[in-house]
């Protein structure tokens, strides 16, 4: 008897399989996917705001161009409402808003993604919820750095913690910056390769690289050194890449999430004929790695 016990739970073990958050290679059915930055521009609180509706439509024709474009997946962003952990509840409930609808419209063929600015990840995680939305950014994680003039201390257990609570685990991938562009680190000793290990210890499902800055690539060394540290896990392009790297950037990295050169202007409105200039150029590339 105790010899078939043990023989059904060999079988029981053999057989199961069990969720894990997703990544870039679950998330997408093509390699080195594109993720294109979409601008939630009118909230309530700004001028240009007109109402809800106005809000959702705008940024649903810009989801379409990049859909269109055969961009593989959408991130929205907001803009900043104030400081680190600062944002205006209306905001919230403003991409929430838009979040949903563009999953309802366009999620069986583009994987919708968020991010609250400037860093509200829990809130990035609500709306994932609530709207269905398949990954967040979130610019501190696992580094201690200054941004805003103030020290970030991060809790990444207590975000993934977070996830688990809200039970979409299994469903939400939480995508984390390292040496995040508009910071410092506390502790300058610290290579991003070492950064990248670190994000990968405390389970970040894939790691985003950026330059210093909106707009400016991060160097190819920089990708190479991380991706050491990140090993088996994903890195993306967090910022600059463009139709003029696309060649010597592309084959560095897992993923990219674009958004000033394929638009007027970092935090602009996609532009049509930029989106398909880029994806021309990465299509050729793809087919060659």
């Amino acid at each position: 008897m105790n010899n078939i016990f043990a023989m059904l739970a060999v079988f029981f073990i053999a057989t199961t399989t069990y969720a894990t958050p997703p990544r870039i290679g679950t998330l997408f059915k093509v390699k080195k996917p594109i993720i294109g930055v979409v601008n939630i521009k009118n909230v309530p609180g700004t001028d240009g705001y007109v109402s809800l509706e106005k809000t959702i439509k705008d940024a649903l024709a810009e989801v379409t161009i990049l859909e269109k474009a055969n961009v593989d997946a959408v991130l929205f962003e907001n803009p900043s409402s104030g400081g680190i952990n600062e944002i205006d509840p209306r905001i919230v409930e403003t991409m929430q808003a838009v979040v949903t609808e563009a999953v309802k419209k366009h999620g069986k063929k583009i994987v919708i993604g968020l991010e609250v600015l400037w860093h509200n990840p829990k809130s990035s995680l609500d709306i994932a919820k609530a709207s269905k939305a398949k990954f967040i950014r979130t610019d501190f994680f696992s580094d201690r750095v200054i941004a805003d003039g103030q020290v970030v201390d991060q809790d990444p257990k207590e975000l993934i913690e977070y996830r688990k609570k809200l039970g979409i685990e299994n469903d939400v991938a939480i995508f984390t910056d390292i040496q995040v562009k508009y910071s410092e680190m506390v502790d300058t000793t610290i290579t991003i390769e070492q950064s990248a290990a670190r994000a990968r210890s405390e389970k970040s499902n894939g790691i985003i690289v950026t330059s210093h800055k909106s707009g400016v690539p991060p160097e190819k060394e920089k990708l190479i050194e991380a991706k050491k540290g990140a090993q088996d896990l994903e890195i993306i392009i967090g910022s600059g890449f463009s139709v003029e790297n696309v060649v010597e950037l592309l084959p560095h990295t897992d993923a990219v999430i674009v958004g000033t050169s394929i638009s007027t202007g970092t935090g602009g409105v996609v532009i049509k004929e930029k989106v398909i200039e880029l994806m021309t150029a990465v299509k050729k590339l793809r087919q060659s790695l």
